[in-house]
């Protein structure tokens, strides 16, 4: 499918790769082929990097979380790193990856490449059910540290519950 470059639009973007694969594509590419130029941004706006740095925040416990940042589920090797540096370069300003999605070694590899400096990068990461014990928890975050290197994520998640480990001693392991 071919991504409509129009960034004022109010509809979801095409998906590219079919069966719901790839959405973040579609949109990061038609976020960046108007980067540098008013073709398709909204009248009076300079740019897409424009809109994109107007975007809100969600303000929680003192943070300024931006309220879009852009998923890398399913995004793998090469293509996942140069996704990510070129939607920080189009003005994203929030990355979310994951254990489970097994591509924090290519994010964080799209942010050191990006040129962007990492304190104006949102990083979210979040760590899998199985690794909830108390044990398992400190190696699984020092793993996503590793994977990441580009510093201390912003915000780590518990993905989701876990079935086996209670939430208090997850609570307690963080």
């Amino acid at each position: 499918a071919v991504c409509n470059s129009n960034p004022a639009r109010t509809s979801p973007p095409k998906i590219i790769g079919g069966q719901g694969r790839v959405l973040g594509v579609c949109f990061a590419i038609r976020v960046a082929s108007c980067c540098g130029s008013q073709a398709g941004c909204a009248p009076g706006q300079a740019n897409c990097k424009e809109a994109l740095r107007r975007m809100k925040t969600v303000s929680a416990n003192g943070a300024e979380i931006p309220a879009i940042g852009l998923g890398t589920w399913e995004l793998r090797g090469e293509q996942c790193a140069q996704l990510v540096s070129s939607a920080l370069q189009a003005g994203y300003t929030h990355i979310d990856t994951a254990q489970m999605y097994k591509n924090e070694r290519e994010v964080g590899k799209g942010i050191r490449v990006s040129g962007i400096d990492r304190d104006k990068v949102f990083v979210t990461t979040k760590i899998w059910p199985d690794h909830f014990a108390t044990d398992d928890f400190a190696r699984a975050v020092d793993e996503s540290l590793a994977l990441l290197n580009c510093g201390v994520p912003d915000l780590l998640l518990l993905h989701w519950p876990s079935r086996t480990v209670p939430i208090a001693e997850t609570i307690t392991a963080l």
